[in-house]
């Protein structure tokens, strides 16, 4: 019997620790974070067609970032991804950067406000 009540106390005391441990970090916050992929079609603003080999890079300007981080490089359809991973309730607003690699075009910074609309189009100007 007293073998019995020792471990039926055992079993008690873990659970109230795990209970306890619970109580005070709370549940995992991973369930709050939602993945958005943003594709862009980077064309020369003249004839429409699409560039290959345009640099994106992008930064967080809202949280105090002030450095570009490169993101990837337009194919031979002229097209790229930008993937976001954000607290759903805080949505953020990054600042793109397209640098085409040998710099026959425009820099062109841009905050994409509307990431509704997909495929965004980007148009670049030639350097003439």
């Amino acid at each position: 019997m007293r073998k019995w009540l020792h471990n039926l106390l055992k079993g008690a005391s873990l659970t109230t620790a795990l209970f306890i441990f619970q109580a005070c970090y709370g549940t995992p916050y991973d369930y709050d974070f939602q993945t958005e992929t943003l594709e862009f079609n980077v064309k020369d603003a003249e004839t429409g067609e699409p560039i290959t080999g345009v640099n994106l890079q992008m930064r967080f300007t809202q949280y105090g970032g002030d450095e570009w981080r490169e993101v990837g490089t337009t194919d031979a359809d002229g097209k790229v991804c930008s993937h976001l991973v954000f607290r759903i309730e805080s949505i953020p607003v990054p600042e793109y950067r397209f640098e085409h690699q040998t710099n026959a075009y425009q820099v062109k910074d841009t905050v994409i406000n509307d990431i509704t609309t997909r495929p965004i189009d980007i148009l670049l100007k030639g350097n003439n």
